[in-house]
């Protein structure tokens, strides 16, 4: 009451929030009586659940009040006949649990007790630096790479994969931490029955028994299957019949069911090569835009009679010297900008846009979240992208 003589508005939404939330944290749990009710048919084919709670004590919820579950008129007992007065039948399908974000995903390793807080950072960046999981909005979502490496693990090496062999290497790993347990004896214990898959699988690779090849449900023109085969460079598509290669983007979301890869979709929806209002300048054809190991890439459309290509481009100037900036890919899958004239390199993608402040140009930034701002190198100062710009 006294503060309401004193602020006002926000201020005093804010404030209430917090003393609430204070006073709250200092009173007993709410207490609540909760009943489950079965309803069986006669021929014990369906069953109908109702759940119902009353509150017996307010506790803290006196301050912090709650939605609570509907109430269940009166107590029943068991065998007891129930008619309904009315019946209604409500149509409704089975939604699949939401994919994981990186909040629920350690969640999840803490619920199965799979890491630790110093650890969790770590699983999650090697995820999507191996391209495993891709962001899309707030969700990961596994790409085609990441369940082929699923599938081999689960395949060849089942316990070192198993969440329970984990989670029990985490807590002797605590052992060994506070002295109850020797480092040696765990790691023994451990590497004697990996080490005994690996020399088998070291042996299957030297004598060509193990050819990593998943099939797919793609189809050639020749009426024969595509496999997933890998090579030096990375994995392609293969026809078992023809023995015609494709390139196969292994960044796409798919997955694998019952060791089949399920490319269709992927294909419809997704070229592997665009066409571009340009014309090769060593042979006149057509040039496309294609996908490689590391990004994107500009391509002959002869190939392989002609092996011309370029690295993509941004519609950009070097903000140094005013030259074409080309898009490349480290090593690690991040895309950096690089000058072709000057050689000056960005992490940052540079625009036409220019800094209200200072008059520099100013590059691209994605925060964390995926939001979109521009970034002024000079002055250090972020504004708001325009629709359209």
């Amino acid at each position: 009451e006294t503060a309401k003589q004193l602020i006002s508005g926000d201020n005093l939404r804010l404030y209430t929030l917090i003393w609430n939330r204070f006073i709250a944290s200092q009173m007993a749990s709410a207490e609540y009586a909760v009943t489950d009710v079965q309803l069986e048919d006669e021929n014990e084919k369906y069953i109908l659940s109702l759940t119902g709670e009353r509150r017996l004590f307010d506790g803290f919820e006196r301050i912090i009040s709650r939605s609570s579950k509907s109430e269940i008129g009166r107590d029943y007992k068991k065998g007891e006949e129930i008619k309904p007065s009315k019946i209604e039948f409500e149509e409704d399908t089975t939604r699949p649990p939401s994919r994981f974000s990186e909040a629920s995903l350690v969640k999840e390793l803490e619920k199965r007790g799979i890491g630790r807080p110093s650890t969790y950072a770590t699983i999650i960046s090697t995820l999507l630096d191996r391209k495993y999981v891709l962001r899309q909005s707030r969700e990961l979502r596994p790409t085609l790479l990441g369940s082929i490496v699923n599938e081999f693990l689960n395949d060849y090496f089942p316990d070192v994969v198993d969440m329970n062999f984990t989670a029990n290497m985490e807590e002797e790993l605590d052992d060994v931490e506070n002295g109850s347990k020797k480092w040696q004896d765990v790691v023994q214990g451990f590497y004697g029955g990996f080490k005994t898959d690996l020399d088998q699988i070291d042996k299957k690779i030297k004598k060509g028994e193990l050819k990593i090849e998943f099939p797919t449900d793609r189809e050639c023109s020749c009426g024969g299957n595509f496999r997933i085969v890998f090579g030096r460079y990375g994995g392609y598509l293969k026809c078992q019949s023809c023995d015609k290669n494709e390139s196969v983007d292994m960044t796409s979301f798919t997955c694998v069911i019952d060791g089949k890869v399920l490319l269709k979709d992927v294909a419809a929806n997704q070229k592997m090569e665009v066409e571009i209002d340009e014309k090769c300048p060593e042979c006149g054809s057509a040039l496309v835009k294609r996908k490689g190991r590391y990004g994107e890439f500009i391509a002959c459309s002869a190939y392989p009679k002609c092996k011309y290509t370029r690295n993509v481009s941004i519609d950009a100037p070097c903000p140094r010297c005013g030259g074409v900036v080309e898009k490349l890919r480290s090593k690690k899958g991040k895309n950096y900008y690089k000058c072709s004239e000057c050689g000056e390199r960005y992490w940052n993608e540079p625009t036409k846009e220019k800094c209200e402040i200072c008059d520099s140009h100013l590059f691209l930034k994605i925060k964390r979240g995926g939001k979109e701002v521009h970034y002024c190198a000079k002055c250090k100062k972020e504004f708001e992208v325009e629709e359209g710009s």
